[in-house]
């Protein structure tokens, strides 16, 4: 459902989603809030990576004893050391 949010980005890019989540796993979370996070990556993924020849996002799913690990992976060349250091400052875009 979170793809679908998605699809007109990753469409208009002709970006591929590679997914490596098994079906069967079970979690009880805050469904639309993780949904809206994942929406809001895809699309930043989306736009960092339009421009480049080779356009893709994987989103993996790790399991853990008592967790679930997701992890967003694109094609893109990364985060300056700046943005590394202030991504998680209040008010830095």
């Amino acid at each position: 459902e979170t793809l679908e949010l998605c699809r007109d980005n990753l469409s208009r890019y002709e970006i591929k989603i590679h997914r490596e989540v098994t079906e069967d796993i079970i979690i009880s979370c805050y469904g639309l809030e993780i949904s809206q996070v994942l929406v809001n990556v895809i699309n930043n993924a989306c736009e960092a990576i339009k421009s480049t020849s080779e356009k893709w996002i994987t989103i993996r799913a790790e399991l853990g004893t008592h967790q679930i690990k997701l992890v967003v992976t694109d094609s893109g060349y990364g985060l300056t050391e700046n943005v590394k250091k202030n991504i998680f400052s209040k008010y830095f875009t």
